[in-house]
């Protein structure tokens, strides 16, 4: 889809994206496209193993991403997702259940853990096998 649609369908859970709600996450592509899901484990479960949905050999090549971003999982205001600090493995179930939570800062999600459990851990750290342990991409 074009990079400025307000909306889209998540192609790992199938449901309909609204680009305004708080847990949305949204891969960029160098050809002007972008791809929505519906949660940070959609996205995650995507970007660790592209080839399991339908994804074409463009949106298979990280290096034609140019952007990734996930809502901050207290501001809700978009991040890079290169940069956010996510927490997985948590207590907490965000709207689809087991998550990753995203946040901005550092200090944020170390809180967050230190309430609810799970680690800190960047977005070149996560798995397939980690996105598919959250019930993702099935």
């Amino acid at each position: 889809m074009k990079a400025d649609a307000a909306t889209g369908n998540c192609p790992v859970c199938g449901m309909q994206v609204n680009g305004a709600d708080e847990t949305t996450a949204e891969i960029y592509y160098s050809d002007g496209t972008k791809l929505m899901f519906e949660s940070p484990g959609d996205l995650l479960a995507f970007y660790t193993a592209p080839g399991k949905y339908k994804a074409t050999p463009s949106q298979q090549d990280r290096g034609n991403i140019t952007r990734i971003t996930f809502k901050d999982y207290q501001t809700h205001q978009p991040i890079d997702g290169r940069q956010a600090a996510i927490v997985y493995g948590s207590r907490v179930e965000g709207p689809m259940g087991p998550d990753f939570f995203p946040f901005n800062k550092r200090a944020d999600a170390d809180a967050f853990v230190a309430a609810s459990g799970g680690r800190v851990v960047g977005l070149n750290d996560i798995t397939p096998e980690m996105a598919q342990a959250l019930g993702h991409g099935h």
